[in-house]
């Protein structure tokens, strides 16, 4: 119905995928009753930044969908993307405990981004860039471009491969001498993991390091004791 008027009007639509920052760990600190409370504060601090006319909808786990219908420029998403990211600078009482949280979001636009208004595209393009926007350290928002498209292929080639790197012995340990400088002795060193790919070559950390924690395949990683050498 937003995209059918937005065509009417000449507007715009804006579609927002959010997702809780690390909100598993809030779960497993505190349990699920203080998780559950959060949301709810969450959703209430959302709304409290929309329009009357706006959606606000829980997609699932931690996760929010926010429909802006009726937007005459991407500047007016600026502002309510940032007046929702600014809602979270708080400390929230829950439980008499005080609780902290941050959210990432994708957004995307009809006509900009998809300009058949089909939903399901907006929603992916949304959610790439909700992903793109953990990679960028989390607590912002980012915009989806059509670069997230390859980012997103790349990203998932690189999960599905680490899922077999432990089974090929591609994982590595390479030790960096600590050097005192006044002696020039060598007095320790520092382990760093490095990905021996079959195809790809040598991968560093930075590259699949952010994919293994988000997945929880560094949980393996961290654990196979085989790495070491």
């Amino acid at each position: 119905q937003a995209i059918q008027q937005a065509l009417r009007t000449g507007n715009r639509v804006c579609v927002c995928f959010i997702d809780l920052d690390h909100f598993k760990n809030i779960n497993d600190a505190y349990g699920h009753k203080v998780g559950d409370a959060l949301l709810l504060k969450i959703a209430q601090q959302l709304q409290d930044c929309l329009r009357d006319g706006d959606t606000l909808a829980r997609w699932g786990g931690d996760e929010f969908v926010v429909l802006l219908p009726d937007l005459g420029s991407a500047e007016a998403v600026h502002l309510v993307a940032q007046k929702m990211v600014d809602a979270m600078r708080q400390t929230f009482e829950l439980e008499k405990l005080q609780v902290n949280a941050t959210f990432s979001m994708g957004i995307a636009i009809f006509p900009d981004d998809d300009m058949e208004g089909n939903i399901d595209n907006l929603l992916s393009q949304a959610d790439r860039a909700m992903f793109y926007a953990k990679s960028q350290g989390r607590n912002n928002y980012q915009f989806f471009s059509a670069n997230l498209t390859e980012k997103a292929a790349w990203r998932m080639s690189i999960e599905n491969d680490l899922r077999k790197a432990q089974e090929r012995n591609e994982l590595e340990l390479y030790y960096q001498p600590q050097v005192e400088l006044e002696s020039g002795k060598i007095i320790g060193a520092e382990a760093l993991l490095r990905w021996n790919h079959s195809n790809k070559g040598l991968i560093t950390p930075d590259k699949f390091i952010p994919v293994a924690e988000e997945t929880g395949l560094i949980v393996g990683i961290g654990e196979d004791r085989k790495s070491v050498v």
